[in-house]
């Protein structure tokens, strides 16, 4: 029997980077976050610039967990990052002093206007390359993915995998026809599933998601797991973790009780 636990991801952010944006306040670490909810994997993802290299005492602070993907391109605001290669070379340098980082990751890309051409299909190759042939071990290369966006087939043709995120809390209400596209989009890809445990959307943005929709997201991602379509769940965020949020919580029980698959 499988363990739910071991394809569970964080995605790992600054400490109280949500109160920048919803005044909410939380003092939780990408791995406090992960040890408090159950989970095994970590993406660290840089926010707002930061953290900055070098990264080795995020690291340090990994080395219990099972694997460690970085951001490459960080968020939206992270002009830092919008330079080639991003933070390419101190990903391979984390790689080189800790065995459980294991790939990098494209966050915001296809949602910025001006990343798709800074990063050409060969540029994004390029990075491939480098991940794949890194003398240690190959690394792998992924990219956060949302249907409604301009998805460039010949961007994604250059990673290894993509994760699906579902920014607007309703648009889970047409869960499977999004995936659907996803599956389209990136077929021959590996492929994950995001949960967000607040609401990114205008109408409601920063409002906890929903207990129910945080259940439904559970029950029906966990499932497409155990049959093999999707290889990884993700939690954003540890910033998220110690707010009392009932979806967090709710979240954290259904992991104990339902992680033997």
């Amino acid at each position: 029997m499988a363990d739910l636990r071991d394809s569970l991801w964080i995605w790992g952010l600054e400490p109280n980077f949500h109160n920048k944006a919803f005044g909410l306040e939380s003092r939780m670490t990408a791995a406090e976050g992960a040890l408090y909810m159950g989970i095994r994997n970590i993406y660290m993802v840089v926010n707002f610039n930061k953290p900055e290299p070098p990264f080795d005492q995020y690291s340090r602070s990994f080395t219990t967990f099972n694997q460690v993907k970085w951001s490459i391109i960080g968020d939206i605001s992270s002009d830092r990052t919008d330079v080639p290669f991003g933070d390419l070379d101190e990903v391979l340098r984390q790689a080189e002093m800790f065995d459980n980082v294991t790939g990098g990751v494209l966050d915001d890309f296809f949602n910025h206007k001006d990343r798709a051409k800074i990063y050409t299909p060969d540029k994004i190759k390029y990075i491939q390359d480098k991940m794949h042939n890194f003398h240690k071990r190959p690394l792998d290369l992924w990219c956060v993915y949302y249907p409604e966006n301009d998805n460039s087939r010949a961007h994604l043709e250059n990673v290894d995998g993509a994760h699906m995120w579902t920014w607007d809390e309703k648009d889970l209400s047409i869960f499977h026809e999004r995936y659907n596209k996803f599956k389209a989009d990136t077929e021959g890809k590996r492929r994950m599933l995001g949960i967000y445990c607040l609401n990114y959307s205008e109408e409601i943005n920063g409002h906890p998601t929903t207990v129910e929709n945080m259940k439904f997201q559970l029950e029906t991602y966990t499932e497409l797991l155990v049959k093999g379509e999707i290889e990884g769940i993700i939690f954003c965020s540890n910033t998220a973790m110690d707010c009392n949020l009932p979806c967090v919580e709710f979240a954290k029980k259904w992991i104990e009780d339902n992680h033997k698959i």
